[in-house]
């Protein structure tokens, strides 16, 4: 090859290699986007060993890139919308695969409907909680006092939402009714029109008035008025 000829192909290189790295320049990092969508949908993964996020998002991505610090967002659970605002506007919808490893109670026999919960039903044990909703229970204090809220088999992580409060008053049980509003308290006997829970609101009758009023259990037998 005569030193003419390999001048120019070396020239041709240099400038196809140039035009590669200003070509790339024009558009935002997938690295970018990726550690965007992660931040909102898993901001404890940066600081937690026990956290692992991992966005999807295609390596042959090519978006504008922002002027702007890129913005991100929860859209759906485990999704994230990453926007650029900047000049050239642009957004995507991000899916964000999140391993959450936590302690949690895990039922080691099956329990029914209604059944009351008691410690040797549960173990703890390490588990991904990452694709679970609700509130995970990490010690068995948090199961005492509880019914289950339906049946439930061996193997099952508990959450809040199986827990169910015990029924502390019948539909035609006599209450005391109180009322209270800081300064007068009134007693008064009343019948319960339903079944309920500490903390449940529940309508009574007066038995005096023969009123129907609704107040809420604060203890077996015991109601008071809402203001």
């Amino acid at each position: 090859m005569s030193a003419i000829r390999a001048k120019f192909v070396l020239c041709l290189v240099v400038s196809m290699c140039c035009e590669a790295a200003l070509s790339e320049s024009a558009f935002e990092p997938v690295q970018h986007i990726a550690e965007s969508a992660i931040r909102a949908v898993a901001p404890d993964a940066a600081n937690n060993t026990r956290v692992q996020a991992q966005a999807s998002v295609d390596t042959a991505l090519r978006m504008p890139r922002c002027d702007k610090p890129l913005q991100a967002l929860v859209s759906r659970p485990g999704v994230a919308e990453v926007a650029c605002n900047g000049s050239t506007a642009w957004k995507l919808y991000v899916p964000v695969r999140v391993s959450r490893i936590s302690d949690v109670l895990v039922l080691v026999r099956p329990i029914g409907s209604g059944q009351p919960f008691d410690r040797s039903m549960v173990h703890v044990e390490a588990r991904d909680t990452g694709s679970l909703s609700g509130e995970t229970l990490a010690s068995a204090e948090d199961i005492q006092g509880y019914n289950a809220a339906r049946p439930l088999s061996p193997g099952h992580t508990l959450v809040r939402a199986d827990l169910l409060a015990p029924r502390v008053i019948r539909r035609g049980d006599q209450v005391v009714i109180v009322f209270n509003n800081g300064h007068v308290e009134v007693r008064s006997q009343g019948k319960a029109l339903r079944d309920g829970a500490i903390g449940d609101l529940i309508n009574v009758e007066n038995q005096s008035s023969r009123r129907q009023i609704q107040a809420r259990i604060v203890g077996p037998g015991k109601v008071e008025t809402v203001q």
